[in-house]
């Protein structure tokens, strides 16, 4: 019986939230432009933190699924391979994370240490995790892999065939062009959100119980903060003028999609 229910709170919550994402895009296809003007803050300190910290969650996932892929590595090639791979994401992590309050002229080498001090940081602290705790980590490692990919690349292809203009760059309200318009490869990157899209990545929270049965009661609480914590990021992207509810809607829903898809044809088939 208890499994039961907690299928159909994840069925219920697996449906009303691209519901949720598609009822904001038929809000915005008509309020769009009004919404953005109302919110337009760009030295907002809240739309500033998250413009700045938003997308972290997703590098600090990947760097994470290529450590529990090196640990349960057996062969000396696999080794190398998702070696090169976590340091590479954890510099890239550097970067992301340095750049937003350093911009000396040593930025550059500050990030990479930075990078390299926080991967083998990682790599200390994941030698104290059982091989059985990993053998349960490597398809989690997998899911989160396959589906950030997935979003960052259906994100980006949708960004190219939309090519919509940012409310920050709008001259004048006759600029402006309703999310349904797509325009071709214009320049332009506003459809959808990327932000929103990258930090949908703490999804990957909702799939934890999958891995570790103790943390079944937690996986309403998880998809809670996910999804508050998603359209925060998305919010604080209206606030500086960088995005509209519509691109906000649409990356939030990417992310959740592939997020739930690999949970399901994926995850829980390999646990």
């Amino acid at each position: 019986m208890e499994t039961k229910q907690k299928n159909l709170l994840r069925t219920i919550y697996t449906i009303l939230f691209p519901a949720l994402c598609i009822v904001l895009l038929i809000v915005a296809a008509f309020r769009d432009y009004q919404l953005d003007a109302s919110l337009n803050a760009p030295e907002n300190v809240f739309g500033q933190f998250l413009a700045h910290y938003g997308e972290l969650p997703v590098y600090l996932v990947i760097p994470f699924a290529f450590a529990v892929l090196l640990r349960a590595a057996e062969s000396k090639g696999k080794k190398i391979l998702f070696g090169v791979l976590y340091f590479a994401a954890g510099i890239l992590f550097g970067i992301q994370f340095t750049e937003r309050w350093y911009s000396g002229d040593l930025k550059t080498v500050f990030a990479v240490l930075t990078g390299l001090a926080l991967a083998l940081l990682c790599l200390l602290l994941l030698r104290r995790i059982s091989p059985e705790t990993i053998k349960r980590l490597k398809p989690f490692a997998l899911f989160i892999l396959m589906s950030a990919a997935c979003t960052a690349l259906a994100t980006e292809g949708m960004k190219q065939i939309w090519g919509r203009v940012r409310f920050r760059d709008l001259d004048s309200q006759a600029q402006f062009i309703a999310w349904y318009l797509p325009q071709g490869r214009t320049g332009n990157k506003s459809f959808p959100s990327g932000h929103t899209s990258a930090a949908a990545s703490i999804f990957a929270l909702i799939a934890l119980p999958d891995v570790f049965a103790k943390l079944k009661k937690l996986e309403l609480p998880f998809f809670l903060i996910a999804a508050a914590f998603t359209f925060a990021v998305g919010i604080s992207r209206m606030i500086v003028g960088a995005h509209y509810l519509s691109d906000i809607a649409m990356g939030a829903m990417l992310g959740f999609c592939f997020y739930s898809l690999f949970r399901k044809i994926y995850l829980e088939k390999r646990i």
